[in-house]
């Protein structure tokens, strides 16, 4: 459980795969920090033809501080 102010929070599982994923995307800036980048999924393919198609991709930016 998890307890912020007057609000708490219950740990609950995913019905599905397709569930946990679509609270990922519409939360990731949440999950991942502000400044993220979330790529959906989607098939990559070499030029030999070997595919596959990941959950996606999130990539953080940050600022250097100066000083």
């Amino acid at each position: 459980m998890l307890i912020a102010s007057s609000t708490r929070f219950v740990q609950a599982p995913f019905e599905s795969e397709e569930e946990l994923e679509n609270v990922v995307v519409q939360n990731y800036e949440y999950i991942f920090g502000p400044s993220s980048i979330y790529l959906p999924k989607g098939k990559i393919s070499t030029p030999d033809g070997a595919a596959t198609i990941p959950d996606g991709f999130t990539r953080g930016v940050f600022e250097e501080e100066s000083g």
